[in-house]
């Protein structure tokens, strides 16, 4: 059992409104309490011992009831502002061969009703079909027991005092208004042609302002008591979960107990709409500073001894579990049972669902792989990983060659992922063995530092040779340092003299004149006769004289 006590909202004004209507709604169950004593009373003093004695037989031999006379009387005369139930008594007395019972009744009857009160209840609700809206007004105030009025109005005051100190009371009321009369109309509209009882009951209002509380302040929070099983005490819950759990609710039993619970889920679900549309329409600027009416948690003072606040969080656990496991059985139930009544619709559409998925993943990935790569990188540059790994895998497993080189960089630094540096080599291989100038030389250099294994000890030097001659300057300095120290098993420097002086070259091209410089240094350490030296020393001359 929950029972909502109170919103957590700064009250700014009282809510008479929604007291009053309180009120309204149990001084009239009283009035409807009293009116059916006072039917009863009159069935009472109307049954003597020889009428009592009349329906009482029939009751007992034919339709197999201890009733007595007054029950049996007042029991039709209810029924009957419904149903024929008069008929069915006396169809039920003949077919069982009850003739006369039946015609003793049928006559006993006919004099009871013109001396018994009118039922006011009846002038109450709305019967389905009528359009009068005083019917729809004085429907949602009566009820048709006291745990029907004091549970609506224990979730009504919760909800309503919200939407009154947001709106004021004319709004309120005008709302309230809105909301009694739309719930007549669509309950009127999904009925229409459908022999369904009359409806009354404050739950559609109250429905109507969970949505419209909901919409104006959905973080504000309802301290629920409850009691699940033998664990008692209070728990919030904020208004977007409520409102989307009792709508949830009443959808799911409406769709598998709407014929016969006499539950009116229709009118429910109809006060949920016209909640919603009012604030969606009418109030959209209300719901800006609704959000000030928030009790801040360290002002709230719900408990005052400590015992009991951990009272509350020892007992609360059992019931969260209660919850979430209810909830995750009644989502599985709902689908269960809406698979059942679409089974062979889905069947049958299933084929065009594959085809419009395929067709969207096709459009999808239509988008140009430079323009997937571009967004990708500005994720990875605001270090937003999440968004920004997977593309890049996506396109490096695609061919990509620039989304192979980002993801190897990314593994060779972990960012974003793990920093493994078998999986850096994986991708500058697959980006080097495509051409890639720059994958060819990190591939070199990680095999050169023994970052990554290689079965050929001179494999380094072809990714170095590949890249240089695609013009990467430092992959030419790595192969001249390479030959003049002897990486190779012995000094070679013929071969360092010819890398320094393309590294000079590519150098010289790039405009680095500190780098060319280098190289011709490294060239004349080796052997000053270097027949390309003096060409190499003679630009870096004439580049200084006119660098300003």
């Amino acid at each position: 059992m929950f029972i909502p006590l109170r919103p957590r909202i700064k009250l700014t004004r009282f809510p008479w409104l929604t007291l009053l209507i309180s009120v309204i709604c149990i001084a009239i169950y009283i009035t409807q309490e009293r009116n059916e004593e006072d039917i009863y009373s009159s069935a009472e003093q109307f049954c003597t011992p020889e009428v009592a004695r009349t329906i009482e037989y029939g009751q007992k031999n034919y339709i197999r009831s201890d009733w007595k006379c007054p029950e049996v009387l007042t029991h039709i005369y209810l029924m009957g502002h419904t149903t024929n139930h008069l008929q069915w008594h006396l169809d039920t007395l003949r077919k069982h061969g009850g003739d006369a019972a039946a015609d003793s009744l049928e006559e006993v009857y006919g004099q009871f009703i013109l001396q018994v009160p009118h039922y006011i209840t009846s002038w109450l609700w709305q019967a389905r079909g009528s359009w009068n809206p005083m019917s729809m007004l004085t429907s949602v105030l009566s009820h048709g027991s006291w745990d029907h009025v004091l549970g609506n109005l224990f979730f009504f005051i919760s909800f309503s005092l919200i939407v009154e100190t947001v709106l004021g009371g004319a709004l309120y009321l005008l709302v309230f208004f809105t909301m009694a009369f739309g719930i007549g109309i669509i309950d009127n509209l999904v009925h229409f042609d459908v022999e369904t009882g009359p409806t009354l009951g404050l739950s559609g209002v109250v429905m109507g302002m969970l949505a419209l509380a909901a919409f104006f302040a959905p973080k504000i929070k309802i301290n629920y008591f409850y009691i699940v099983f033998i664990f008692p005490g209070v728990l919030s819950f904020p208004l977007w979960g409520i409102a989307i759990w009792y709508i949830s609710w009443n959808v799911v039993d409406h769709l598998m107990f709407r014929d016969w619970s006499s539950i009116n889920y229709v009118a429910h679900l109809g006060g949920a709409l016209v909640g919603l549309t009012l604030g969606m329409t009418a109030f959209r600027t209300r719901r800006h500073w609704a959000e000030d009416l928030i009790l801040d948690e360290p002002s709230l003072k719900d408990v005052d001894e400590s015992w009991l606040a951990r009272f509350r969080q020892i007992t609360a656990a059992p019931v969260a579990m209660y919850l979430v496991m209810m909830t995750y059985l009644g989502v599985v139930i709902f689908f269960a049972y809406l698979l059942s009544l679409i089974a062979l619709q889905l069947l049958m559409v299933s084929p065009i669902l594959v085809a419009s998925y395929y067709i969207y993943r096709s459009k999808k990935s239509s988008e140009p792989d430079r323009v997937r790569f571009s967004k990708a990188m500005q994720h990875m540059a605001a270090n937003n990983f999440i968004l920004g790994i997977p593309v890049l895998t996506a396109l490096a497993e695609g061919g990509y060659t620039r989304a192979q080189i980002e993801l190897a960089r990314a593994h060779e630094q972990g960012k974003g992922v793990a920093k493994v540096d078998s999986l850096a080599a994986k991708w500058y291989r697959r980006a080097a063995e495509s051409g890639n100038k720059e994958a060819q030389y990190s591939l070199g250099l990680m095999q050169v530092h023994g970052r990554t294994v290689s079965g050929d000890r001179k494999e380094p030097l072809r990714w170095f040779e590949r890249a240089a001659k695609q013009g990467v300057a430092e992959a030419a300095m790595s192969l001249a340092h390479y030959h003049a120290r002897g990486r190779s098993g012995r000094v070679e420097p013929e071969l360092a003299c010819d890398w320094y002086h393309r590294a000079g070259q590519l150098y010289l091209q790039q405009g680095r004149l500190e780098d060319v410089d280098v190289t011709a240094r490294e060239i004349r350490s080796i052997n000053p006769d270097y027949p390309h030296l003096p060409a190499l020393e003679h630009a870096v001359a004439e580049i200084g004289k006119t660098d300003p």
